[in-house]
C-alpha cells in the first residue's frame, strides 16, 4: 500500500468514526404527536413505572399519587430495573419496594404490580417482560382523546419496549419520563446511562412524549422531614424512616426528584412551568442533536417547591385519615387495620426454633393480617406462652389474645432455647387476655367470624387435631396455610426429600387435620422455605435497627438462642439468619408472587414424609418452587423495618 493509499483509507475510517458517531442508533421513524400538555382537568389513566428500590424519591412519588385518587387513577405499577447498581435482581428489588409503599399506605394487595423488562440490547428484540405486556393491554383500551398516562420514573425501558413490541398503541399512549438533563446540551442523568437505547428510541419514536426536566430543588433537610412527614401516620412514618436508614437519604440537599412527577399531574398550573419544543435526537454520548428533531414535545422546565410538598402534605394527612378511627386510635393499633385486614389465628411452637419469632415479628407488621388468636402449642405449652408474653408486650400489642395449646407433655430444659430471655416473666405478667382452653377460643372465633379465617399453621398439628375433633365443621369456614412436609427437596437444599419436623413429630395429627374440608390449603415445604435466609445488607438493615423494640427483642432472642441451640452450629447469628420457614408460611397468608404453587396428591407415611402418590389420601396446594427468592428476601426485610 503506498503512503497516499494509507492516507485514503484513514482519511475514509475517520469519516465512518464521526458520522457513527453524530447519528442516533436508531432509524428515523414518522412524525411524533403533541402531547396534550397541560393534562385536560379530571381523572387521568395512569401507569407508574419505578424503579423504587434505588432511591427515595420514588416512595415518597407513591406515596403522593395515592392520596389523590379522584385525579389519578393509577392502573398498576411496573417495577423497573435499575441498571448496574440494581444488578439482575434490580426489578425484584423494587417490587418489594413497591409492596412495602404500598402496605404502609395501608392498600397492600389494592394495586396491580407487574415486572418490567431488562435494558435494551437490540431494537428489533424486546425481551419478555409481563409489565410490558401490561402497559400495552391498559394502552390498548385507551383512546388518542382519553390516553393511557404512561409515568417513567425510572429508566425509559418499559415505554420504549412498550413501543417497539406493540407501535399501534402511540397515539393512546402518552410517555411523561423523569429525564433531568443538561438542556440543550446532553441528555446526562441516571436514568438515560441505565438504558442508552432506551433513552434514544424515547425521543424518536413517534409517541407523545413530555420530559419532566427539573425537580432538584425538592429537598427536605431531616429535621423538616421529621416534623412535616414522619409525625403524619405510619405512610409518613414509613417515608421518613427510609431517609434515615441511608447517609445519602438523609442529606439536606436530597432532592426528592420524582414527586415533581406526580405533583405536576396533580396540579400543573401552580406546581409546573413548561414549554414546547422540538424533540432532538440523542447521540451515542448522549448530546442532542437538533438537526434530527422529530416532531413536538413537551419540557417541564421548573417544579415549585412549596406547592409540590404541600399537595404530599395534603396526600399524608388524607391517608393518616383513613387510617385512623374517629376516637384517635393509635395508628399502630389493629383497630385501624381489622377493617381492612384478613382474620389470622397463628397456631406457633415458638421458644425451640428461632424462626417463629421472626415469623411472629412478620405477622405484627403485616397490615393485611388481623391477629385474633396466638395458639403455643406442641409442649412446654407455658414457656412457649411466656415467651410470647414478653415479646407482644414489648411489642406493644397486648392486644392479642394468647391461647394455651392441647396438654402435652413438657419439653427438656435444653430445647428451652430462649428461656433466658424470659426470666421472671410468665402469664400474669400479661396484660391482654390469657386463655387457658385456647383450642376453644380458636372454636369459637372461627365459629362467630363473619368472615373466612385463616389458619397459620407454623407447628406440629395437635391443636389443629384437636380443635376438628371437637367441631368438625370449622374447616368448611377456613383457609390453612402450614409450613409442612417436603417433596423434592431435604434439609440440605438438595434431593433426596427428608421427614419435615411438623410431620415428624405428629404425623396422625396432619392426616385427620388434611383430611378436613378446608376452604383451600397452601403449604410452603422444604422445597421452599429451607432457602429462606437473610443476609448481607437485608440482614446488616436489621441487625442494626437498634431503636426498633420488636427487631430489638428478636435480635436478643437470636443472639440467646444461637449458643444454646443443639442440632446446629449457629456460629454465624451476627452475619445472617437461621432457616427462616415460618416466615413463608406467614408471606403466603398475604401474598403468593414470588413463588409457584402446584396442586400436590400424596400420602404421609408414619415416619414423617410427605410422598408424591397420584391416589395419595392428601391433595394441597403447595409452594414448590421460587419465582423470585431475592424479591421475597427484600420484601421480607423491608416488611420487619415497617412500624
Amino acid at each position: 500500500m503506498t503512503v497516499l493509499q494509507y492516507a485514503f483509507w484513514v482519511l475514509l475510517c475517520a469519516t465512518c468514526v464521526i458520522s457513527l458517531h453524530a447519528q442516533p442508533s436508531v432509524a428515523r421513524p414518522a412524525q411524533r404527536l403533541a402531547a396534550p400538555w397541560p393534562p385536560p382537568a379530571g381523572e387521568l389513566r395512569v401507569i407508574i413505572d419505578t424503579d423504587a428500590a434505588n432511591e427515595v424519591d420514588d416512595q415518597w412519588a407513591i406515596a403522593l399519587a395515592l392520596g389523590f385518587p379522584e385525579r389519578l387513577k393509577i392502573e398498576g405499577f411496573v417495577a423497573a430495573h435499575y441498571g448496574q447498581r440494581g444488578g439482575a435482581n434490580g426489578i425484584a428489588k423494587s417490587h418489594a419496594s413497591i409492596e412495602a409503599t404500598l402496605a404502609a399506605a395501608g392498600l397492600a394487595g389494592k394495586f396491580t404490580i407487574k415486572n418490567g423488562c431488562d435494558p435494551l440490547a437490540y431494537r428489533d428484540r424486546v425481551p419478555s417482560s409481563a409489565g410490558v405486556d401490561f402497559i400495552i393491554e391498559q394502552a390498548r383500551s385507551a383512546t388518542p382523546e382519553n390516553p393511557l398516562w404512561l409515568i417513567l420514573l425510572g429508566p425509559a425501558t418499559d415505554g420504549a419496549a412498550a413501543l417497539l413490541k406493540d407501535p399501534s398503541i402511540a397515539d393512546r399512549v402518552v410517555i411523561f419520563w423523569h429525564g433531568r438533563s443538561d438542556w440543550p446540551e446532553k441528555c446526562a442523568n441516571f436514568n438515560a446511562i441505565n438504558d442508552p437505547l432506551a433513552t434514544q428510541l424515547l425521543f424518536e419514536l413517534p409517541c407523545r412524549f413530555v420530559l419532566f426536566d427539573t425537580g432538584a430543588n425538592l429537598t427536605m433537610p431531616m429535621a423538616e422531614s421529621a416534623r412535616r412527614v414522619g409525625s403524619v401516620g405510619p405512610l409518613g412514618k414509613f417515608l421518613h424512616d427510609l431517609r434515615q436508614r441511608s447517609a445519602y437519604a438523609s442529606r439536606p440537599d436530597k432532592g426528592m426528584f420524582d414527586l415533581g412527577d406526580i405533583a405536576a399531574f396533580i396540579n400543573p398550573a401552580d406546581t409546573c412551568t413548561s414549554e414546547a419544543v422540538q424533540a432532538p435526537g440523542v447521540r451515542g454520548d448522549f448530546r442532542y442533536d437538533f438537526k434530527l428533531a422529530n416532531g413536538p414535545m413537551v419540557r417541564i422546565t421548573a417544579i415549585n417547591r412549596e406547592a409540590s410538598f404541600a399537595l404530599l402534605d395534603e396526600s399524608l394527612a388524607r391517608n393518616a385519615r383513613s387510617t385512623t378511627n374517629l376516637t384517635s386510635t393509635k395508628i399502630d393499633s389493629p383497630a385501624t387495620t381489622a377493617r381492612r385486614a384478613v382474620p389470622v389465628i397463628l397456631d406457633t411452637d415458638i421458644g425451640t426454633d428461632i424462626d417463629d419469632t421472626w415469623a411472629l415479628a412478620q405477622l405484627l407488621r403485616s397490615p393485611e393480617l388481623n391477629s385474633k388468636l396466638i395458639l403455643t402449642t406442641s409442649g412446654g405449652r407455658e414457656y412457649r406462652s411466656a415467651v410470647m408474653v414478653k415479646f407482644l408486650t414489648v411489642a406493644g400489642r397486648t392486644n392479642i389474645p394468647i391461647g394455651l395449646g392441647a396438654k402435652t407433655n413438657s419439653i427438656p430444659e435444653h430445647s428451652r432455647n430462649q428461656a433466658p430471655w424470659i426470666k421472671g416473666y410468665n402469664l400474669t405478667n400479661y396484660s391482654g387476655e390469657v386463655v387457658e382452653d385456647g383450642v376453644g377460643r380458636m372454636i369459637r372465633i372461627i365459629e362467630e367470624s363473619p368472615e373466612p379465617v385463616t389458619i397459620i399453621a407454623i407447628a406440629p398439628s395437635g391443636n389443629l387435631a384437636a380443635a376438628l375433633a371437637r367441631s368438625p365443621g370449622i374447616a368448611a369456614k377456613c383457609r390453612l396455610v402450614g409450613m409442612f412436609g417436603s417433596f423434592d427437596i431435604g434439609y440440605n437444599s438438595r434431593p433426596p426429600a427428608s421427614a419435615e419436623t411438623n410431620v415428624r413429630v405428629d404425623p396422625k395429627a396432619l392426616r385427620a387435620v388434611l383430611a378436613a374440608p378446608w376452604q383451600d390449603v397452601l403449604l410452603t415445604p422444604l422445597d421452599t422455605c429451607n432457602f429462606a435466609v437473610l443476609d448481607g445488607e437485608n440482614y446488616h438493615r436489621l441487625w442494626t435497627a437498634t431503636d426498633d423494640p420488636t427487631l430489638r427483642a428478636v435480635i436478643e432472642n437470636y443472639c440467646i438462642f444461637a449458643p444454646r441451640v443443639d442440632w446446629m452450629r449457629c456460629d454465624y447469628f451476627t452475619q445472617r439468619s437461621t432457616t427462616l420457614f415460618d416466615c413463608v408460611a406467614v408471606y403466603l397468608a398475604c401474598a403468593e408472587d414470588f413463588v409457584t404453587t402446584e396442586n400436590v396428591r400424596f400420602r404421609i407415611t408414619d415416619d414423617g414424609f410427605t410422598v408424591r402418590d397420584e391416589h395419595g389420601e392428601f391433595s394441597a396446594r403447595v409452594a414448590l418452587r421460587w419465582k423470585n427468592l431475592p424479591a421475597f428476601k427484600e420484601y421480607l426485610t423491608v416488611r420487619l423495618l415497617n412500624r
